[in-house]
């Protein structure tokens, strides 16, 4: 969209700038006032061929400089047209030289492909100045889910910057924000504390807990302790040779965990499954 038209020692006018906005314009005025040379105006800046006979008489140039306003990407382009008295040849940039600035512009910013890891620091950025005049905090009911997604583009920038750039791969910005909110979107944000509720935790979480009663559920054998023994590609033997985690490791894990347990309530229900009719 056109936005501005600035206008300097063009035949009769002297100096005159037109804001153009949304709708209809209509330009207005006496026989000779000026009209049909702010068309020509527009022309010049187009590309149509000047002629140093409308530079205005007593002056030794003419400038017409058009704003135009590229609203789907935000960008602003200038053609200026310089008329000089005298001079063969002309200095003219019309909006078709103008084609490096527009590679430059954010549409082809955003269409050009770039490493994943560019694109999430960028978004890093965007984020930090749209909210760095805003304090959020992470108990707050309607700053928690903009901290949730923050810190976890946070890791996963980091964990991007640990690969490889070759092994990234190269995508648009669009690309790349897919990809990044698949990523964010698997992440849960907690609900808001609650003083009534009752929290739901792990096995191995259970330790670590302050609360003075504790229910637990599930407590069957195979599941505590837990025991892997069907495992084709990493059976129990073969973990133990290699040092990792056996059978025998979280026979003590879980066993060092429900005495820690056992030991630091004031009360603790277990309750057993059934598994069959009997």
């Amino acid at each position: 969209m056109i936005t501005e038209l600035h206008v300097e020692n063009l035949a009769i006018i002297q100096k005159a700038s037109v804001s153009f906005r949304d709708g209809f314009t209509a330009l207005t005025g006496e026989t000779g006032a000026g009209k049909s040379l702010l068309i020509d105006a527009l022309e010049l800046c187009l590309g149509e061929r000047a002629d140093t006979e409308l530079v205005r008489t007593g002056a030794t140039k003419a400038s017409v400089q058009l704003v135009v306003d590229l609203s789907q990407n935000q960008s602003i382009l200038r053609a200026t047209c310089l008329l000089n008295r005298g001079k063969k040849r002309l200095r003219q940039r019309t909006l078709d030289d103008l084609e490096d600035a527009a590679e430059a512009s954010l549409t082809h910013q955003l269409e050009k492909k770039r490493s994943l890891s560019d694109w999430a620091e960028g978004a890093l950025r965007i984020l930090a100045t749209i909210y760095r005049d805003r304090e959020l905090h992470s108990d707050s009911e309607a700053d928690r889910g903009i901290v949730a997604c923050v810190t976890r583009l946070q890791e996963l920038n980091e964990k991007l910057r640990r690969i490889p750039a070759s092994v990234l791969p190269a995508c648009t910005a669009s690309q790349a924000l897919q990809l990044l909110l698949r990523q964010i979107g698997e992440t849960s944000i907690p609900p808001e504390a609650n003083d009534q509720a009752v929290e739901l935790l792990g096995w191995l979480e259970l330790t670590l807990d302050d609360s003075p009663v504790l229910v637990l559920t599930g407590f069957n054998e195979g599941k505590i302790p837990e025991s892997i023994n069907a495992d084709a590609f990493m059976p129990n033997s073969l973990r133990t040779r290699l040092e990792l985690t056996d059978n025998r490791r979280r026979y003590a894990r879980d066993a060092y965990a429900l005495t820690s347990v056992l030991h630091s309530r004031r009360r603790v229900i277990v309750i057993t499954g059934r598994t069959d009719v009997k």
